[in-house]
This record gives structure tokens, C-alpha cells and sequence, in this order.
């Protein structure tokens, strides 16, 4: 495009624009900008008004279809518009970039995980931009609170959403709006399923096409070969070595982000995760933490990273081989934008070695083979940069603090100074000994078995279980032993002389303080006993009432059968029952010449008496009548749209309890607080959380 325009003014856009995008240091447009302004000025409230765009990620997308959208709004052409994106992220970034332009009174946001009773007060407004994720803008186009009179449709990363599955909502969304409205197709990828989408949404569309390889194939792009299930460590390594100021770490799944942000941070590097399962509260503390350089590390799903708006990204790491070609661009998209410098790193095993050539072959990029950093390696590099600095320090004056003057006039500098960088540095021992603990063996000496409040239920992994509490405790994973993960909780083998310290421990999993308690019954300590037999969290809190028909029969069971059968003992409650309500005195010698004399027998053996069949009894009049209510909070708001009915519900699925245990429910704007049979309230807290309407709410134990 040697023709292109170079000042956006020259693009036909309004001066009062052109001089706020110079007041925000933007001054000339980017190929995609110049392509697509020109044509989306006019081509709105008219015929042939559908574009079709193909740019990647970073190439300035949004300002190609926002400032055209301001311009209309502006001029009056058009009056409403909708932009559609694949994540939160994106949507919220489009959002916050278009409220520049055309003002934060004139776009709403319509995403998942948002309030949706705020989302309606926002369209009730009227505003003249509405952004939004698929599903919830066909959430409100059922509901009736977004109406179907936009002019202009964005579909913003195309690919991606229906890489996500998001079809069937694109086609809702595209056949409420009708003909006669322009749509913009903007994708960075064509596979044959964006192709076929093309063909069916839009009418005869003008293209702007640029060559996306180009944009990624500047990036320089290694891979690294390891074997397999060594990838973190290798991961990790590349890490501790190249120190990237800003990093994106890609991995396929869910887990996999947990995993990977487990070993990382085991390292003593900083790092975040996010995926689809955090909140939105959640992911974006994440992400604010991640924009501030707190974290130097950021873990994610492809899904999850899409839109994050972060500048500065040095390294970007596929921890796996990448999905597809499509995913792999996108993925290297993040980083060296705007003429700045980055790189871009894969870690594979080595049977993934020939599929990641053909798929580095697909994108037209190329990808130079390095090798995993060794031991010595690392500490050689740490070594250097820290010179490095010292170097820096040493014109800036600074003034020896007196503890260490004492050090040096009985030590000498030279020993002073070794025994700083000895701290400071580990040998490569050390970091050998590190890279293998996540896989632990069972220590020698004395071993003390834990109970962890955390299982394969909270997903939960072996290596996750390391990672948490060799971080948490300050240990290292030689000193762990055997470990049994189970549904709700794991067992947990450690040095005798570390269990203290485990124990006294703050461990947290996904935002949750996770309980560590001595274990009676532990993995090292009952080899033969199956995984099976292994108490559940539950039955390790059960409320006394359930402990009771399990633990006292047993020893006075074969006494009483002679002495008194079930069905004797089943007539006893109405002959108790009946002198009280009725007011004969006569008939309450009446059992005395009967001939029942093993009635009353068992009265003077409280053990029978718990031993016979009676003890089914107090199923029907429990002891939780008179156990007291403790108060459960439950962090679950009225946004969350739940009622007291439902909340009753999973309470009581949770714990296997009956309504009859919950008392007084408030559900509040913060958080709801529930009135629970002190058995059921203990059970409760030692779970953590519960899962209402799909989504986890921590729950709390109000003293």
C-alpha cells in the first residue's frame, strides 16, 4: 500500500477527532486504519456497506472501526451500533477505547460475570454503542432489554469466536439485526470455517487484506525440545535465564495454567493466572497486577488472553504444542508490537518436534532449534547480572550500613562479598535439586501424615500439591513423601520436622485458605489400607449426631439381642408415649403384670439400650434438634440472581443435610449469610466453598 495516507485527516475523519487521537500521541495511522476508515465512512446507511478485514492482533483493529462509528454518531448517519468480541477482555477493552472517542454516557458493556441488572439500567439509556460477548447480548436480545436497531454489526476476531463454538449466536445475532445493516468482518485467520461464515453473513464485501505472516514472522522464534512431562522444568529454566521483564505463558487448558503457575511461582518468580473459570473480579486483579509490572510472569489460555491490552510484552511461551497455526499467530501476535523488541519461545517434547515444524511452516514463519539452559548455566547468568547491577550501584555513593562494616573488618571484604553472593545465588547443585522436586520421593527418616482440605475436586494435582506447599511452607519437595489425592481432600507425607511448619502455614489454592491438620490415617502410615476406605473430609468432620449409630453400638451388640428383640423394642415408644397423653393413672401398672419384664431392662444398661434397635429411634428425634445454629457467610449477592430457595438447596446438597438443618437465610448485596446446625456449619467450612448455579462461592465460618 505505497498510496497509503499518513495522517488520519487525510482519511476523512472530523478535525475535533483527529486532534483528540494527536492529544493521546497518535498521530499517523496503521495499514489497517487506512484500509478500512475510508471504506467504512462510506459505506454506512447504505448499499455494499459490509467490509471484510483481515489484520492480526496489535495491528490497531479498534480505532479502524471506532473512529469511523464516532464519526457517524457524530454527523448523525447512524444512531446505534453493536460490536461483538470472543472474552471479557477484549470487550472491555474495545469499550474503553471507544468511551474516549465517542464518551463513556454513550457505550455499554454486555459481558458474562457482570451484574446483569446493571447491564440493564446501561441499555435503558440508550446508548449509541453496545459492546458485548455473544452469549450475553443474546441473553438480553431474548430477555427484550437490548433492542435489535443497530445499523452497523462488528464482528471483532471472527475467527476466534467461532473457533470458540459462538456460531449459533452470531447467527442469532446477525439474522435479529436483518438486512439493510452494514457488518464489518474483521479476522486475523481464514480456515474453511471462517470462510463459510463470510459467504453467509456478508453481501458482496470490499476487502482489506494484509499479509498477517508478515506481522509475525519479524518475531524470533525458538523452540526447545525436552522429554516428556519435563516441559515446566524446562519452561522454568528458560525462566531463570532470560528473565523477561513481561512474559505471556500459553498453555492448552484449564489445569495446565494452574500447573504451570504452580512450578513457576516455586521458582521465586512472580506470576498470575487466568482462565475461564476464575470470576471477573478475579481476572481482573490479575491482569491489573500483571499491566502494573508487580507480576513478571502472566499464565493463560488462549481464550483467556485474547483482548488483554498490555504493552510492553518482551517473551511470549507456548508451554505445549499450539492448537493450530491460527493459534500459534495469535499467540506470537502478543509480543515485538509497534517496532518493539520481543521474542518468542516454544517448549515441546520431542515427539511433537515434526507437527510444530509443519505448523511454524503453515503460519510462513520460521523457528530456530535452542537448547534447555543448564544448572550451570542459570547460576552463570544470575551471576552476571547481578555484577551487572553491583556495577550500576557503585557511582551512586552509598553509604556501608554498620552491620556489615563490623562483618568486614572481622571477615574482610572478600569473604563478606562471596558469602552475599552465595545467598543471593544458589549453586547449581541447589538449582539441579530444585528442577527435580517436582516430582518428590519419599525422604528419609520419620514421616508425619497430613490432611489437606483440598482434592481432585477442586482440581487439584500432584504436582500443584507440591508446588503449594514447598511455597507456602518454605520447603523443599525432597521433604515430602507419599501423597493420596482424593475427591474432597489429600493426604500428605512429610518429614516429621517440617510437619510443624506445614501446619502453621498460610496455603492458599485458587484463592482459597486451604486447612492442613495432623492425619491419623495418612498415606505412609496405613500402607495396606485401600485409597478407597480413606475418610472423607465429611466423614473427618462428621456432626456427632452421624458419628453416634457408627462408633457406639458396636461394643454392646451381641448383649441385648436375647435380652430384648426388635419388635419388643419397637412397641416401646407408644407405651411410653401413652400414660403421658392420657390421663388414666390405671394404665400405667398395666405393663408391670403384662409379661414383658425385658422392657424396662434396658433402661439400667444405657449401653443396650444404644446397642438395640431403639437406636434407629433417634434417626426420627435426632440430637440436631438441640445442637445450636452457627452463622455461615457465603460470598453470593442478589446481582447473582439467587434466591433463598436456591440457596437453601445447595446448602443442603453440599452437605447431605436436610432443609430442616437451615435456619434463617439473608441474602445481601455483598454477601448471604446462612443460620446452620453447628454439625452442618463445621462440614461446611472445611469444604471451602460450594458450587451454586455452576459457579463456586466461598463459605466462611462467622464466630
Amino acid at each position: 500500500m505505497s498510496d497509503q495516507p499518513t495522517t488520519f485527516s487525510s482519511l476523512g475523519l472530523p478535525e475535533a477527532i483527529v486532534a483528540a487521537l494527536t492529544a493521546r500521541g497518535i498521530s499517523a495511522p496503521t495499514p489497517v486504519q487506512a484500509g478500512v476508515i475510508p471504506l467504512a465512512l462510506t459505506g454506512i446507511g447504505g448499499a455494499g456497506g459490509d467490509i471484510l478485514a483481515q489484520a492480526r492482533t496489535g495491528s490497531g483493529k479498534t480505532l479502524a472501526f471506532v473512529l469511523p462509528l464516532a464519526t457517524a454518531f457524530a454527523s448523525g448517519e447512524c444512531k446505534r451500533a453493536w460490536v461483538v468480541c470472543p472474552t471479557r477482555e477484549l470487550a472491555q477493552q474495545v469499550a474503553r477505547e471507544a468511551a474516549l472517542v465517542i464518551g463513556p454516557g454513550q457505550v455499554a458493556t454486555l459481558i458474562g460475570g457482570a451484574p446483569a441488572y446493571e447491564q440493564r439500567r446501561e441499555l435503558a439509556r440508550k446508548p449509541k454503542l453496545v459492546v458485548g460477548t455473544p452469549g450475553r447480548m443474546c441473553d438480553h436480545l431474548s430477555q427484550g432489554t437490548l433492542a435489535a436497531d443497530a445499523e452497523v454489526l462488528v464482528l471483532d476476531e471472527a475467527d476466534q469466536m467461532l473457533d470458540m463454538g459462538f456460531k449459533d449466536e452470531l447467527d442469532v445475532l446477525v439474522k435479529d439485526l436483518g438486512q439493510g445493516v452494514a457488518r464489518w468482518f474483521f479476522s486475523a485467520t481464514f480456515p474453511p470455517a471462517v470462510e463459510d461464515a463470510v459467504e453467509r453473513w456478508l453481501d458482496k464485501p470490499r476487502e482489506v487484506r494484509l499479509d498477517i505472516r508478515q506481522g509475525s514472522s519479524h518475531v524470533p522464534q525458538k523452540f526447545v525440545l525436552t522429554e516428556r512431562r519435563g516441559e515446566l522444568p524446562a519452561l522454568v529454566r528458560l525462566l531463570q535465564v532470560l528473565e523477561p521483564p513481561r512474559a505471556l505463558v500459553f498453555t492448552r487448558t484449564r489445569l495446565g495454567v494452574d500447573e504451570a503457575a504452580q512450578g513457576i511461582a516455586l521458582a521465586g518468580i512472580e506470576v498470575g493466572g487466568i482462565s475461564g473459570e476464575l470470576t471477573q473480579e478475579a481476572r481482573e486483579r490479575v491482569l491489573g497486577r500483571f499491566r502494573q509490572g508487580k507480576i513478571a510472569v502472566l499464565v493463560a489460555t488462549d481464550v483467556a488472553a485474547r483482548g488483554l491490552d498490555v504493552q510492553g510484552v518482551s517473551h511470549v511461551f507456548n508451554l505445549g504444542l499450539p492448537v493450530g497455526s491460527s493459534s500459534y499467530t495469535h499467540r506470537i501476535g502478543r509480543t515485538a508490537r509497534a517496532g518493539a523488541d520481543g521474542e518468542a519461545w516454544t517448549v515441546l517434547s520431542h515427539s511433537e518436534r515434526s507437527r510444530f515444524l509443519r505448523l511454524v511452516a503453515i503460519a510462513g514463519c520460521k523457528a530456530v532449534q535452542a537448547d534447555v539452559p543448564t544448572a550451570t548455566t542459570i547460576v552463570d547468568s544470575q551471576r552476571k547480572r547481578l555484577a551487572t547491577r553491583v556495577q550500576e550501584s557503585l557511582g551512586e555513593g552509598l553509604a556501608l550500613p554498620k552491620e556489615f562494616t563490623e562483618l568486614v573488618a572481622a571477615h574482610g571484604a572478600d569473604t563478606v562479598l562471596a558469602a552475599i553472593v552465595h545467598r543471593l545465588v544458589p549453586d547449581a547443585a541447589k538449582e539441579k535439586e530444585y528442577v527435580r522436586a517436582a516430582a518428590p520421593t519419599r525422604s528419609s527418616g520419620a514421616m508425619t501424615d497430613l490432611f489437606l482440605g483440598v482434592g481432585q475436586d477442586d482440581g487439584v494435582t500432584p504436582a500443584s500439591i507440591v508446588a503449594m506447599v514447598c511455597r507456602g511452607a518454605e520447603i523443599q519437595g525432597s521433604q515430602l513423601g507419599k501423597m493420596r489425592v482424593h475427591p474432597r481432600h489429600t493426604q500428605l507425607a512429610v518429614v516429621s520436622d517440617a510437619a510443624e511448619r506445614v501446619m502453621s502455614a498460610v496455603l492458599h489454592y485458587r484463592g482459597r485458605r486451604i486447612p492442613v491438620r495432623q492425619d491419623r490415617a495418612g498415606p505412609s502410615g496405613s500402607r495396606e489400607r485401600p485409597a478407597s476406605d480413606a475418610p472423607s473430609e465429611r466423614q473427618r468432620e462428621a456432626p456427632p449426631y452421624r458419628q453416634a449409630p457408627t462408633t457406639t453400638p458396636r461394643p454392646a451388640v451381641a448383649a441385648p439381642r436375647p435380652q430384648a428383640p426388635a419388635p419388643r423394642a419397637a412397641a416401646l415408644p407408644p407405651a411410653s408415649i401413652t400414660p403421658a397423653s392420657t390421663p388414666k393413672p390405671a394404665s400405667t401398672p398395666k405393663p408391670a403384670t403384662t409379661p414383658k419384664p425385658a422392657a424396662p431392662q434396658p433402661v439400667a444398661n444405657p449401653a443396650a439400650v444404644q446397642a438395640h434397635p431403639p437406636a434407629a429411634k433417634s434417626t426420627q428425634l435426632p440430637p440436631a434438634v438441640q445442637e445450636p445454629l452457627l452463622r455461615v457467610r457465603i460470598h453470593l449477592t442478589k446481582s447473582e440472581d439467587v434466591s433463598l430457595r436456591t440457596l437453601r438447596k445447595f446448602v443442603c446438597k453440599a452437605v447431605k443435610v436436610s432443609k430442616n438443618a437451615i435456619g434463617t437465610i439473608q441474602v445481601g448485596d455483598t454477601y448471604s449469610d446462612v443460620e446452620v446446625r453447628s454439625s452442618a456449619a463445621h462440614a461446611l467450612a472445611a469444604l471451602g466453598a460450594i458450587e451454586v448455579k455452576g459457579r463456586p462461592a466461598r463459605v466462611e465460618l462467622l464466630r
